[in-house]
């Protein structure tokens, strides 16, 4: 579109747009435990669903006794809630004949992620079970009163729980909850599970390996017959989509997200942060589907769930951060909202604060609340519901500031010890030497497992690793050497409630490591090699590196401490209640990334610190059929250094009004077109217009356009896309002024 015609529309004023306002949303949120591994011998609990059905609130996921996925003894477990805060005992949901009639048993299998609905007064729950005997395949369950017992049948096609699908047998693997269509069929989301893929990238094996397809399974009478789509894949990835979530949306098009389980890192061919979502429509109710695009808002590679809410607004529950290491990248579960019928989710508050890995949600809407269970936790893994209250006014737009500030380095000072969460580390202040025999004492209790003490460093072969992870279904202490064998586990269980009191003794030169723990000892053997002694920095409570795939120590730390060939005093010393030898807490940041409401003077004022962000929910457009999207706002910059005011577009190509040298600046990849006006500390009115192609930006009656073709339009107050920079002293501040703060789509 030329540029005179652009602007025209501009600023014109036409009659059959109206200026929209926003509310502030920050909604409360209050957490609880379904089951704690702290204090229950449940050790793996995941894949999660939540309903409300009659008078309580039902909570059904799969878990076992030992802490690992996909192990003999693998049950799915059902707990109860009057109030969504405190959960009864879990009980099987469906192997036992206490709870179900007639019991599916599942003595050496697997039970999997149960999924709910409520259809005709009658809790349902559709799951899957992989035990190579009679009782293998996908269920339908059904529970016609709170005190029932469930009653289970098989689903069956042709006598086989495999579907043949072009002459292929497929495993059915429910994933999310089913949804209701206006015409009344129920659709129950699967991945279709085959033989190894044809397209599959050299090092990918096993499972992870197998031709996948994201679908359904749908009913049209009740549930009596299920019929199955043939679903649909990434092009060129047959291999990599799993877990979708299907909804109806307004033009009776049903929509699908899923993700992407590529899980290979990007310098490997796996994908970006933006490609981790993705998405696909069926215009026939779910028979068939469109093949899957990405969506292209960051996230990471986990299991999403999207729902309707009161009124025209979809939410999304998934994790509002950049993919990073695979698993140890699911951090802050979020709300991400949109008012149209397509999947521009804009991401808000979060939910789930600072715990370390969080994933997995699936959400439930009762009255004005919305109640979201979650697994917490690697390995061992919780189950949490997390309370969200309001929810957005029905009608409204608003303003959703984001969760992306940086957690705390530092771990919390107790009486007993230093509390770690995953995220917290202590570093030596000088080079820890290591002969060839070394000795770590540790004492800690409450133990999430994670790394104790790494002394690796960069481009060095020595050094050593002490952690915790599970083995064979208990929690273990390991050792890395850099040795063949890679981790060396001891046969000793942990304690995981009460303290542990762990000494290692490392002798390299014979090739021995000797575990004592709780007064119980192990010997370990390894190849020894010609390993040169070695003096680096140690890291307590976190790999060295960031791109590590150890977790960090979930725990308190009462002591800890390295010897190296029976010397005085310890190379390192951490204890409760002494100075801390050799080892120091790192610095945190002065301030964080956030975005907050201040209120005084007549005034509202959204106030946005460091790379802080906040979605702009938009009405209804659709940015393909030629929609664009007009927003005005009141800024005021109060602080120093460059950053993002307004951002629009999605996470691969985007163009942002910003301040860079002191001046506005029009911010596109890396072309800066600066305004004459300068950001100082008084109040400047600035429009964005994009849409058809374009987008233009006006500072003080100055007007810049740029090129600028994108799936689809998301909008944020600051920075949008990255990873929040870190930070320590010339922090940027801007303020928007809430009450001119607007916005309108133009056809």
């Amino acid at each position: 579109m030329p540029k005179s015609l652009l602007w025209l529309l501009f600023s014109a004023t036409v009659a059959a747009s109206e200026w929209q306002t926003y509310r502030w949303y920050q909604p409360t949120v209050e957490r609880s435990f379904v089951v704690d591994t702290a204090a229950s011998p449940l050790q793996y609990n995941h894949d999660s669903s939540i309903a409300w059905f009659g008078d309580r609130w039902f909570c059904l996921w799969n878990a076992n006794l030992c802490a690992d996925e996909g192990k003999p003894g693998q049950l799915n477990y059902q707990a109860t809630s009057t109030d969504g805060q405190t959960w009864a005992e879990p009980v099987p949901a469906f192997a036992s004949p206490d709870h179900a009639e007639p019991a599916v048993p599942c003595p050496k299998g697997t039970q999997w992620q149960p999924n709910l609905i409520v259809v005709n007064n009658e809790l349902w729950a559709v799951w899957s079970q992989n035990s190579k005997d009679e009782y293998n395949g996908c269920y339908l369950s059904r529970l016609r009163s709170p005190e029932g017992k469930w009653e289970n049948t098989r689903l069956l096609w042709d006598g086989s729980p495999e579907p043949l699908l072009d002459g292929v047998r497929w495993r059915v693997f429910p994933t999310q909850n089913p949804c209701i269509l206006r015409s009344g069929r129920i659709l129950a989301p699967v991945t279709l599970t085959g033989p190894v893929a044809k397209d599959v990238p050299e090092g990918i094996g096993s499972w992870w390996a197998r031709e996948k397809r994201n679908s359904v399974i749908y009913t049209d009478d009740g549930g009596t017959t299920w019929q199955v789509s043939p679903g649909t894949i990434i092009p060129g990835r047959s291999w990599a989509q799993w877990e979708p979530t299907v909804w109806e949306a307004a033009d009776g098009t049903v929509l699908m997200v899923g993700r992407n389980n590529d899980f290979r890192a990007n310098k490997e061919g796996g994908a970006q942060p933006t490609q981790m979502l993705t998405w696909s429509e069926s215009r026939d109710r779910g028979t068939t589907w469109a093949p899957l695009r990405f969506v292209p808002l960051e996230t990471v590679a986990s299991r999403m769930h999207v729902l309707p809410l009161p009124g025209d607004r979809m939410a999304m529950i998934h994790n509002d951060h950049p993919a990073g290491t695979f698993v140890q990248d699911r951090q802050n579960l979020a709300l991400f909202f949109t008012q149209g019928k397509g999947v521009d989710f804009v991401a808000g508050p979060g939910i789930s604060g600072w715990e370390p890995c969080v994933a997995y949600p699936q959400g439930w809407v009762r009255d004005s609340e919305l109640l979201v269970s979650y697994s917490q936790g690697n390995q061992p893994r919780s189950i949490k519901v997390a309370r969200v209250s309001p929810l957005p006014a029905p009608g409204t737009l608003s303003v959703l500031p984001r969760h992306r500030e940086t957690p705390p380095v530092q771990p919390q000072a107790e009486s007993d010890g230093w509390r770690f969460a995953g995220q917290q580390f202590l570093r030596s202040t000088s080079p820890v030497a290591l002969g060839k025999v070394v000795t770590v004492t540790a004492r800690f209790r409450g133990c999430g497992g994670g790394c104790l003490v790494d002394t690796r460093t960069v481009g060095q072969r020595s050094g050593f690793v002490v952690g915790l992870a599970g083995k064979g279904g208990e929690l273990k202490p390991y050792v890395f050497v850099n040795s063949p064998e890679h981790n060396l586990f001891s046969n000793l269980t942990l304690d995981r409630l009460g303290w542990n009191t762990l000494t290692i003794r490392i002798d390299r030169a014979a090739g021995r490591i000797f575990f004592e723990l709780n007064g119980q000892a192990d010997e370990v053997a390894f190849q020894a090699q010609d390993v040169p002694d070695f003096s680096g920095p140690a890291t307590v409570g976190l790999p060295f590196a960031p791109t590590s795939r150890i977790p960090g120590f979930v725990g308190t730390l009462g002591m800890l401490q390295i010897a190296t060939d029976g010397q005085t005093p310890p190379q390192l010393r951490i204890a409760a209640g002494e100075p801390l030898s050799n080892v120091a807490l790192p610095p945190e940041l002065t301030a964080n990334h956030r975005a907050v409401l201040v209120a005084g003077n007549g005034q509202r004022l959204v106030r946005i610190t460091g790379d802080g962000s906040a979605g702009l929910e938009l009405a209804p457009n659709e940015r393909s059929q030629g929609d664009r999207v007009e927003i005005e706002a009141r800024v005021r910059a109060t602080g120093r250094g460059d950053t993002d005011i307004l951002t629009v577009g999605d996470g691969d190509r985007w163009v942002c009004l910003g301040i860079r040298n002191g001046a506005y600046a029009l911010v596109q990849g890396g072309q800066v077109a600066s305004f004459p006006t300068p950001a100082t500390n008084a109040w400047q009115t600035v429009s964005i217009l994009t849409g058809q192609g374009e987008t233009a930006v006006r500072v003080g009656g100055i007007r810049r356009t740029v090129p600028h073709p994108c799936q689809g339009t998301w909008v944020y107050l600051g920075k949008a896309y990255g990873t929040p920079r870190t930070l320590a002293d010339a922090w940027p501040e801007f303020e928007v002024d809430l009450d001119h703060l607007r916005s309108r789509i133009l056809p």
